[in-house]
């Protein structure tokens, strides 16, 4: 059995950055792979970040990414990573701001305020949930970084119908514990970790790495696509769920929020770039109309 060490009071890790040989097979499914989770240890910011993970609960993604964005920055100045300033609705307030339709460099530019909530129409890779997540999805940039001219997003998503080899084991166990995947806290995802093989950590989870530009474009195009459309979806799939709404492209930042220092150390962003050149695929691109990939539906 492995001996795990803490990281804050939500997912645990066993701290091994084993290489794997090829990173491509792990990136397909949208899971970072160990070498990506070791560069990443390297943020100030990574305790808050595996602490506060939790999956939303179903078509919950805009709430759950506004709740996790609040506490992670509340974490984060208490720690005197970042400061808030006083607002005038009192000194502890979070003066949120939202804005539609923003570009990448503008979600780039807003990460000076720290973690961001963001929500786009095309915003999930093939096999991850979107067959029925399919007007929008909202989640965490926690910072950007610029890779060859272009703002990489160091992501946070919740999705709970999100398809990988951890996720395997996390549903092997919500299964045989009767309980729904947002119920995991602390205990249950130490218990996860436990059963994990080889390089596998369940603070794999909690990180995308996708690339802004090419998520604003297909976003954009598939709101502009299916805006006139009538709903569909999700609410042709049971009494009581909800269908698309057609909801905006849209980011969400504190206004009132600032950095202390860097989210990554420089030699971080080098190590990341480093991996990037080895395996361009790490980074998640997206496009409208999605191409057919063999093995995976929306």
């Amino acid at each position: 059995m492995q001996r795990l060490t803490p990281s804050g009071t939500g997912l645990f890790s066993t701290g091994r950055t084993t290489h794997t040989g090829s990173l491509h097979r792990a990136s397909r499914r949208h899971l970072v792979p160990p070498e990506v989770l070791g560069v990443l240890r390297r943020m100030p910011w990574f305790p808050q970040a595996v602490a506060r993970y939790r999956f939303q609960a179903f078509a919950d993604c805009l709430a759950h990414s506004e709740r996790l964005q609040e506490a992670l920055i509340r974490d984060l100045c208490a720690d005197q990573l970042m400061a808030l300033e006083p607002a005038a609705d009192g000194p502890d307030t979070l003066d949120t701001r939202t804005e539609e339709d923003p570009g990448a460099e503008r979600i780039a530019g807003l990460g000076v305020h720290g973690p961001l909530s963001l929500t786009m129409a095309h915003a999930l890779g093939p096999g991850q949930g979107g067959r029925l997540y399919r007007d929008h999805h909202g989640f965490v940039v926690l910072f950007t970084v610029c890779y060859e001219g272009r703002p990489i997003a160091v992501a946070m998503d919740g999705n709970d119908l999100q398809q990988n080899e951890v996720m395997d084991h996390v549903r092997a166990y919500t299964d045989r514990h009767d309980l729904a995947c947002e119920d995991l806290q602390a205990a249950e995802f130490r218990d996860v970790q436990r059963a994990l093989p080889g390089p596998l950590d369940i603070a794999q989870l909690c990180f995308r790495l996708i690339d802004l530009d090419s998520l604003v474009k297909a976003s954009r195009a598939k709101h502009q696509a299916t805006r006139l459309l009538p709903p569909t979806g999700l609410a042709s799939r049971g009494a009581g769920v909800p269908g698309p709404g057609r909801h905006a492209n849209m980011v969400r930042w504190v206004a009132n929020a600032q950095l202390r220092r860097p989210p990554l150390p420089a030699e971080g962003e080098d190590a990341l770039f480093a991996l990037f050149r080895r395996s361009p695929e790490l980074i998640e691109r997206f496009e409208w109309p999605p191409a057919s990939r063999p093995g995976f539906e929306e």
